[in-house]
């Protein structure tokens, strides 16, 4: 690299480093330790890797199973249950799969009951707004 100039590498990292706020970083489960996340509902270190690094949810698998609030569900049945539209579901993480059906057929993006019924809130205000859609 010419003097002067930054290493363009490193420039191309830092400016893909989301940047988050100290809020966001206080509402984040710290182990006792400080500097790793642990589990929202159990505490455990142990998390489940997928539902961390996509969704940034700070789960384990146990009480993942355990939780409806960390089911994925498909991006139509997000759509139908808890009524939101596709501009809507592009705020929101997922995960693309083939579909089990068909491989053949369209991907299918799961996404985290939690969130979609957080987003859902969001629009409509309450459960009963939603109900009333």
């Amino acid at each position: 690299s010419s003097p002067g100039r930054p290493d363009e590498p490193a420039a191309v990292a830092r400016e893909s480093t989301p940047l988050r706020s100290a809020a966001e970083l206080a509402d984040q489960p710290l182990n006792p330790g400080g500097n790793t996340r642990v589990c929202q509902d159990c505490g455990t270190v142990s998390l489940d890797q997928q539902m961390l690094s996509v969704y940034d949810e700070a789960i384990c698998r146990a009480c993942k199973n355990e939780n409806l609030d960390f089911k994925v569900l498909t991006k139509s049945k997000a759509k139908e249950e808890f009524l939101i539209t596709d501009d809507d579901m592009r705020k929101l993480p997922f995960v693309e799969t083939s579909n089990p059906r068909r491989s053949g057929w369209t991907r299918m993006k799961l996404y985290v009951t939690k969130q979609v019924r957080s987003l859902s809130m969001k629009r409509w205000g309450t459960p009963e707004g939603l109900e009333a859609e």
